[in-house]
């Protein structure tokens, strides 16, 4: 059965992945030549990692609150600690619990 917390986890994982994806295809799109000094793209670059450490943070947290007391705590708590999601993103998260 799947529960509201468990539709939570898959709501912020589309969600990041949406953002990978966004940011995937920007650099894709981004005109050569690519000088080593191009702020902006150093800083998709920089993005794009961080949105795969916190999809593989996600899942690590999504199996270990499988057999919490709390489930709906140690989403907040992700939610809380994500480094990707903006206030607003914070919010909508939230809303879909």
């Amino acid at each position: 059965m799947v529960t509201q917390v468990d539709q939570a986890w898959a709501g912020l994982r589309a969600t990041l992945e949406a953002e990978r994806l966004r940011i995937q295809r920007e650099i894709g799109a981004y005109p050569p030549p690519i000088p080593a000094c191009d702020a902006y793209f150093n800083f998709l670059l920089e993005q794009r990692a961080l949105i795969a450490d916190e999809l593989n943070r996600l899942a690590e947290a999504a199996a270990a609150c499988a057999t919490p007391d709390d489930p709906a705590r140690a989403f907040e708590t992700f939610v809380r600690s994500s480094r990707c999601l903006t206030a607003d993103g914070r919010f909508a998260v939230r809303q879909s619990t």
